[in-house]
């Protein structure tokens, strides 16, 4: 007994070990995969037959006989190949555990440790100097008025998607609770569940009525969760706790009270249908519908919180009240749990090989989901799906990948709009992270430049919930692409190189060509995700090592700065933008503060129009002002101290916006009252009446009254361009624009954009000041041109005039999209100049307007005081002034021919940055063939 005492109490070695363990000489415990394997993301695998030729199953029986007296636990699998398969299995549909794996493929010393990265926006506290709320009775928490808000805020941005209460009968025992002598019973842990959620939905730091609300719900589920049959009232008060602690708290917590309410459900069969009499007493709920939503939310939350940690779920049995709810064809409920029957054949107890899952993927791709939380749900399975199947090595077909992407944007898109409306959900965190790892694996160009815009989203929603969870979660994706980026520059030198010197086909003469990591000007966008000092030390890895190196260091003998380098620099003044940079143009009147301020926050910069009076400019200050500080007041205060290039958009020391002035036309005194007081990040200075001079007067002016206001100049000759260099005031940013632009621009002496800028830009280049494109540029195609030219970002007007957030009548916007040709449609005339009364533009200038019928009977001679007379009649027709048979001045662009719809600007931004990124690394990848004329082979001496 003694020996056998001695001999368990050895370590047990495997009879046999993986090939990864074999070739490395490390320890294997012999299982599927190894502990070895599973720590350091090897692929872990067996030799079919062993050198004594019997199989693995056979040595495991033959292990099993020499140890039968060792215990095991009942209850446990007895088997070990499939206790690893069940784990592995249950960690397969994790996130976390995809991250990690990932990291060590790239590097196993500096990967991230194993986290629910961007698991939620983060946690809801109360500050420090803020005593702990005790429970109240919630009539003495909310006021009836208040508490009505909130729930309205619930039934507008949740209820739609998380459906599962009667807003008629919630209504009514909501009044009825604040009459007098009512005393509260579970039902009040609904009312603060429903009011806490609105809170959350409504304001971006918590306050104490919030907390208080959390408070109560827990106290009153607390003491009711053992009260025996559980009514209804209390497990949609547990649905609603579940629901908010997804969205707040950290996920172990979050996971038990999951369990909590589906054991609940589960024990008092509240899941099955009250028709059947044999079953215990089941909670009445009148509406099946209500309880069959209110169990599909509960098993979604229990289910998606379970994968997302790699642990079990409560399975429910299957019955009646299982079923899916039914609903209208825009019920995002249902859309939302339509998706239930793919996850669950995800599970552990599921077997689901690799065609499944393909199946699984296309089935889901193509699925109709309309609003923004119900797209992020779907592209969150999709991320699930995609996770396994890449565990598998499985490539999809390249028409899968093109759903695949087009979801991805279609999401990306969908944070942004939740996040700008203060609608918190856990996937504006996590599908963006997750989505990262998962384009880095696809590994084609596509991805890659798809990227850049997860990155620019991450960062967005930083700017708006800067809390330690999504910061964590930004700065670990930044850490896993600059692995990403030297793992393929090692691979590239140490395989590549070593076949080309083995393979040397050139002459004695000519070394094999090198590769070499990315300049930073290959690259752009990866600069500007964020700045390395900001996350140095991460996790303790040195960042600094993966920076590419230094621009001087290739460019030795350059006399001027790259051009994107200068946006680089520029960036930092204006820290929410992203590359490349994307600026909306000061359009009179029609760019508003609700336009400038979408551009910015899409990572652009927006500026402000002059107005009719700039006063009235003054005002639009002002609501700008308004809104970044309503921003500011709602979003959680930040302890802790950042970086100036790591500032949020809301944070900022000035507006983040511009606004642009007419010099012939503008006060400058009341200019100069309203920059000092605002503050806006820049100032668009163009149409002097006395040229360089006007323009170095409120320059100087400009910059004594606010120091963080940028200048920007627009000039449309190679004259202007050598007076600015020559001034003493030189601007921080310069804008070339050529004559394909809309509004007023150079009446004689214009040039289009593509002749001009080269010209302008090669006088300017040692000046180190930015140079922006502005003309003709309406799409991708054209910034990247622009870009291609020289420039270090582009400018856009016409296009945002077909903009949601445009203030711009419907007809104007209508003629907009109604034209085309811009050649034929399109003129630079002063005729509705002087129609509208419009008089002192500087002679220099005329403006681009589209051809309508004043114009076709002014050019057939009707005289002008019949033209204006029919002019102010159309001024009284509304949107019927404008359009081929109208009379009123249509401004716009000559790339007219390029918009056909309206979009809102945030999609805008996104959708042209994308295509510039794609573009530009189609051609950065294109290498062109190697066409230098060999000497001695060529005729020409």
């Amino acid at each position: 007994m003694a020996r056998t005492s001695e001999q368990q109490s050895r370590r047990k070695r495997s009879r046999m070990a993986c090939e990864p363990c074999r070739d490395r000489k490390k320890r294997c415990n012999g299982g599927i995969p190894c502990s070895t394997c599973n720590i350091y993301g090897y692929k872990c695998y067996y030799q079919k037959l062993t050198r004594s030729k019997r199989s693995v199953s056979a040595l495991r029986s033959t292990s099993a006989q020499v140890s039968p007296n060792i215990p095991t636990s009942q209850g446990a699998p007895t088997n070990e190949i499939d206790n690893c398969a069940f784990a592995e299995s249950l960690e397969a549909n994790s996130g976390a555990a995809f991250v990690r794996k990932a990291g060590l493929k790239i590097d196993p010393i500096n990967a991230p440790k194993r986290n629910l990265f961007g698991w939620n926006v983060g946690t809801r506290q109360l500050p420090s100097n803020v005593a702990a709320v005790s429970p109240l009775s919630i009539v003495d928490i909310v006021f009836l008025d208040d508490i009505k808000a909130l729930s309205n805020v619930y039934f507008t941005k949740v209820d739609p998607f998380y459906g599962f209460i009667d807003v008629s009968v919630f209504s009514v025992r909501l009044e009825a609770r604040w009459q007098p002598r009512l005393n509260g019973d579970v039902h009040d842990a609904v009312l603060a569940g429903v009011g806490a959620l609105g809170s959350l939905f409504s304001q971006r730091r918590i306050n104490n009525t919030e907390a208080q609300l959390v408070e109560l719900a827990r106290y009153i589920l607390d003491v009711h969760v053992d009260y025996g049959t559980p009514s209804a009232e209390l497990v949609t008060a547990w649905v609603l706790r579940v629901i908010y602690l997804r969205l707040t708290a950290r996920p172990y917590p979050t996971w038990i009270a999951s369990c909590t309410l589906m054991h609940l459900i589960e024990a008092h069969h509240f899941h099955q249908d009250t028709t059947n009499t044999d079953s215990l007493p089941i909670p009445t709920v009148t509406d099946t519908q209500i309880r069959n939503r209110l169990v599909g939310v509960a098993r979604h939350l229990n289910l998606w919180i379970s994968y997302d940690l790699g642990v079990s779920r409560v399975s429910l049995a299957n019955g009646p009240s299982t079923i899916l709810p039914s609903g209208t064809s825009n019920d995002s409920t249902v859309e939302i749990l339509n998706l239930l029957p793919i996850s669950t054949c995800l599970g552990p107890e599921a077997t689901c090989d690799d065609r499944k899952i393909q199946g699984l993927l296309l089935q889901t791709l193509k699925g109709t989901h309309i609003q923004p939380p119900s797209v992020l749900a779907q592209c969150n399975l999709v991320l699930c799906l995609l996770r396994r199947l890449h565990m598998t090595n499985i490539t999809s077909s390249w028409k899968t990948i093109e759903l695949v992407l087009d979801l991805f944007g279609r999401s990306l898109r969908a944070v942004r709009s939740l996040v700008s409306n203060c609608c918190p959900w856990h996937h504006v965190a996590n599908v963006p992270f997750n989505m990262i790892s998962i384009l880095l694996e696809m590994e084609n160009s596509e991805a890659l430049t798809l990227l850049s815009q997860a990155m620019d989203t991450l960062k967005f929603v930083v700017s708006i919930y800067d809390t330690e969870t999504i910061k964590e979660a930004y700065s670990t994706a930044y850490m896993l692409i600059l692995l990403y980026q030297r793992r393929r520059h090692e691979d590239a030198e140490l395989i590549l190189n070593k076949v080309l010197q083995i393979h040397n086909l050139l002459p004695e003469h000519e070394s094999p060509v090198q590769i070499s990591t990315s300049c930073p000007e290959e690259q752009p966008w990866l600069q500007s995700l964020l700045p390395v000092a900001d996350v140095s030390g991460l996790l303790g890895v040195n960042l600094f090592q993966f920076v590419p190196e230094d621009l001087e260091r290739h460019q030795e003998n350059a006399t001027m700065a790259h051009p994107l380098q200068l946006a680089g620099n520029l960036a930092r003044a204006y820290p929410w933008v992203s590359a490349p940079f994307i600026v909306s143009a000061p359009m009179r009147v029609m760019s508003g503060p609700a336009l400038a301020l979408a551009v910015s926050r899409a990572g652009g910069l927006g500026f402000l129009g002059p107005t009719i009076k700039t006063v009235d400019m003054v005002a639009d200050l002002e609501k700008v002002a308004a809104t970044i500080e309503s921003s500011r007041a709602s979003s959680t205060s930040a302890s802790h101290t950042s970086s100036e290039s790591n500032s949020s958009f809301s944070t900022a020391p000035f507006l983040p916006v511009g606004v642009g002035f007419q010099l012939w036309s503008d006060d400058i005194e009341t200019a100069i009252g309203a920059i000092k007081k605002y503050k806006p990040c820049a100032a668009w200075l163009y149409a002097p009446r006395e040229g360089q001079e006007d323009i170095d007067e409120w320059s100087r002016r400009i910059r004594s009254a606010s120091s963080h206001t940028q200048i920007w100049v627009q000039i449309g000759t190679l004259k202007e361009a050598r007076s600015l260099i020559q001034s003493s005031e030189r601007p921080d940013v310069i804008v070339v624009q050529g004559s394909e632009a809309g509004g007023h621009g150079r009446a004689k002496d214009g040039l289009g954009l593509m002749a001009l800028f080269p010209e302008v830009a090669d006088v300017l280049a040692s000046s180190q000041i930015p140079i922006f494109a502005a003309g003709g540029i309406a799409d991708g195609r054209g910034a990247a041109a622009a870009l291609c030219l020289g420039a270090s970002g582009v400018v856009m007007g016409t296009r945002f005039l077909a903009t949601s957030e445009a203030r711009i009548s419907r007809g104007y916007q209508n003629e907009i999209l109604r034209a085309s040709d811009g050649a034929v449609t399109t003129t630079r005339t002063l005729l509705y100049n002087h129609l509208r009364g419009t008089m002192g533009w500087p002679k220099e200038y005329s403006p681009r307007t589209i051809i309508n019928q004043s114009f076709i009977e002014h050019q057939a001679g009707r005289p002008f005081g019949e033209l204006k007379e029919r002019h102010d009649q159309a001024l009284k027709a509304g949107d019927n002034g404008w359009g081929p048979e109208g009379r009123l001045a249509t401004y716009a662009g000559a790339a007219i021919g390029l918009i056909r719809e309206v979009k809102d600007a945030d999609s805008i931004v996104h959708e042209v940055r994308q295509d510039i990124q794609r573009r530009l690394l189609f051609y950065q990848q294109a290498k062109p063939k190697d066409s230098q004329t060999k000497k001695g082979k060529s005729g020409i001496n």
